[in-house]
């Protein structure tokens, strides 16, 4: 095309097609010029737009560094982050990052030299317990001096749990049975009193084994949230991991246990869009740690330390008024579910099993 003296001046995911015989064609070229012509303006195209792109003066550059951000849209999640950093560096920060842990490397020098970025080096063989130490330390001066930390405790009324049982017991009669994101609150919240009541033990016990029996004779070994959408998040399927676990800490069931361990997979993400506890990377990552303690296998601490490296890269490299995005991708720092709070809650409890297992003589740098 630019062979042609032909450029496109809108590149994004949405002006390319394909079709049955892999052919590729552009459409959209409303605002594409010819090297002949003057470049009047240039397209703002939400996540395919840097701030350095909008002061380019020719057509080639601008094209080559959309077609660079168009390759990491189509790889990773990268690109959301240009909405809260026009600068580009957050995502370039987390596209470096996915580059190494998979082993893509080549393809991040073809992105950088797209992008004309200079060279970006990855911290190999940082010790993971200082940095954890060092980045909850700044965190907490960072909420010490934010006005915008706000809380999300929720108070549930000690009459609430009889009509969690009526919910569990309609479940049981259902072939699809399944927990709202409600009822996961208050169990999580109430365990101690399912488990001292037999009533609600039993119940919640058939529950758990009905509902897990379900979802691993599935394809997708994921559970359906409020929406019906299938996923991994602490607001369903990490979350009834999260509740299983610790309701299997007060009454051990070893084929639940079983059940729970091969669910777990499923959840194995981590590029996913947002680092927050509720809906992202660091409810997660904080399973992982639960199952850990549960299982007490490495597998599962390492994957945890895995997921706290992407969360870092989440963190705002330039000194513009915040620290991480929240759920919504925004520069605001939410609450417990949707922001700093419950990241910094998932680096204190990887911390302080780290810790432990230096006093015990018993750890690797992961």
């Amino acid at each position: 095309m630019h062979d042609l003296g032909f450029y496109h001046n809108d590149i994004s995911l949405n002006n390319f097609l394909i079709d049955d015989n892999s052919n590729i064609f552009f459409i959209d070229t409303d605002s594409s010029f010819l090297s002949t012509g003057n470049l009047k303006y240039v397209v703002s195209t939400t996540y395919f737009t840097d701030s350095t792109l909008l002061k380019e003066q020719t057509g080639i550059t601008i094209d080559k560094k959309r077609l660079g951000y168009l390759i990491i849209d189509l790889t990773c999640s990268a690109n959301d982050l240009l909405v809260i950093d026009p600068t580009g560096q957050q995502t370039k920060h987390l596209f470096l990052k996915f580059c190494y842990l998979y082993n893509f490397i080549e393809l991040y020098s073809f992105v950088s030299e797209l992008l004309s970025w200079k060279e970006l080096q990855i911290e190999e063989g940082a010790h993971i317990i200082k940095s954890l130490r060092d980045e909850i330390n700044f965190i907490n001066n960072y909420m010490n001096c934010s006005s915008n930390i706000t809380t999300s405790v929720k108070k549930y009324k000690p009459e609430n749990i009889n009509k969690i049982f009526r919910n569990i017991e309609n479940n049981l009669k259902g072939d699809l049975p399944k927990l709202s994101e409600s009822d996961l609150n208050y169990i999580q919240a109430h365990l101690t009193t399912f488990n001292s009541e037999k009533k609600y033990r039993k119940s919640f016990h058939l529950l758990l084994e009905k509902m897990y029996i379900k979802v691993l004779e599935s394809e997708k070994k994921l559970f359906l949230n409020d929406q019906n959408n299938l996923s991994p998040y602490v607001n369903c399927t990490a979350g009834l991991i999260q509740v299983t676990i610790k309701y299997l800490d007060y009454y051990y069931d070893e084929k639940i246990a079983l059940f729970c361990k091969e669910l777990i997979e499923s959840i194995d993400m981590t590029f996913v869009r947002n680092p927050s506890y509720k809906y992202g990377l660091s409810g997660i990552a904080d399973t992982f740690l639960l199952a850990y303690s549960f299982y007490n296998e490495d597998i599962y601490l390492k994957k945890a330390v895995s997921k706290y490296t992407i969360i870092r890269e989440f963190k705002n490299v330039s000194t513009n008024g915040w620290l991480y995005p929240d759920y919504h991708l925004k520069s605001d720092d939410g609450n417990f579910n949707t922001g700093i709070e419950g990241i910094l809650y998932f680096y204190k409890q990887l911390y302080n099993i780290l810790e432990k297992k230096v006093a015990d003589k018993n750890v690797q740098l992961y």
